[in-house]
């Protein structure tokens, strides 16, 4: 098999760590390479990372840094604790001072990325600068932000208080063009969510949502008002697989379970849609927490 030949070429690579004399791309390659790949390229997904991180990434440019730290999410199940903190050191260092300049991709990009190690100085820098640039992203960018913020932060964070606070004032903005322009279907695409992706922000915001601050209750059920509004006026455009999940958020403890609208919404759900009019999204895409961080601002091919 092609993969054994390669075993004894990877044991080489190896080898000839710490490589201190590669080149800042070579490493993003091999790196890059280690993550898609399986045995035995993956086993030199761990010297490549550790040898990124000691060049303290002082002469990569920013967007090598994101692509790298994506590759590194990706494959952190093979690397240990101490290279992961070295990198996201090297990473922050290299990084927060230029935060406020990265193009809207790379930061949202880089904050999927970071989000996926847990708690570190790079997160909270990265989560601060989306916050503060909340209006200026499109939907599909907010979306992807949230789910970041949610899968990095504790459910309380602060920046998670914000976005969802930003999402009210979204969602009523939202709900005021639909009833101008007489529903959801005179309102342009790019203003407006649609109900899968409004299901994708119930999921990402439901741990939020569940906490018991209650300074905090007031905001969070302006929130879960302006979602159930939209899901009970859009219910039949629901997938079988959202209208489950969304089940499990309006049961007893729920997300969505404090919801006025809550009755209303489980009988919109109950209702059977016409099965021509609906495509189910890929399996498992609403419910799971791993995020396709790769398809961030990709193009089409033509």
């Amino acid at each position: 098999a092609a993969s054994d030949v390669m075993v004894p070429v990877m044991e080489c690579l190896v080898a000839k760590a710490p490589f201190s004399d590669v080149a800042s791309d070579d490493l993003l390659g091999l790196a890059l390479a280690a993550a898609k790949s399986p045995e035995p390229f993956s086993m030199a997904f761990e010297p490549v990372l550790g040898a990124a991180a000691a060049t303290k990434l002082e002469k990569w440019e920013t967007a090598d840094v994101v692509r790298l730290l994506l590759a590194a999410v990706k494959g952190k199940g093979a690397l240990t604790a101490d290279t992961q903190a070295s990198l996201l050191s090297a990473a922050f260092d290299m990084l927060a001072p230029q935060m406020g300049e990265l193009p809207a991709v790379d930061l949202v990009k880089l904050l999927l990325a970071v989000s996926g190690f847990g708690a570190s100085a790079l997160l909270e820098s990265t989560a601060k600068e989306a916050v503060i640039r909340l209006a200026d992203l499109s939907l599909t960018h907010l979306l992807l932000v949230t789910q970041g913020l949610a899968q990095g932060l504790d459910p309380t964070h602060t920046c998670l208080q914000q976005a969802l606070e930003f999402w009210t004032s979204k969602l009523r903005a939202m709900a005021a063009a639909q009833l101008a322009a007489g529903g959801p279907k005179g309102v342009d695409a790019s203003r407006q969510l649609t109900v899968e992706q409004i299901v994708k922000l119930v999921v990402a915001l439901a741990p939020t949502l569940q906490t018991n601050v209650a300074e905090a209750r007031a905001g969070r059920m302006k929130l879960v008002e302006r979602v159930c509004s939209q899901l009970v006026a859009r219910a039949l455009e629901l997938s079988e697989e959202s209208r489950a999940v969304l089940r499990g958020h309006l049961a007893d403890g729920g997300a969505l379970a404090e919801s006025s609208k809550r009755s209303e919404l489980l009988a919109a759900l109950a209702k059977r849609p016409d099965k021509k009019r609906l495509r189910s999204p890929s399996p498992g895409a609403l419910h799971k927490g791993h995020l396709k961080i790769y398809k961030v601002g990709a193009k089409k091919k033509r």
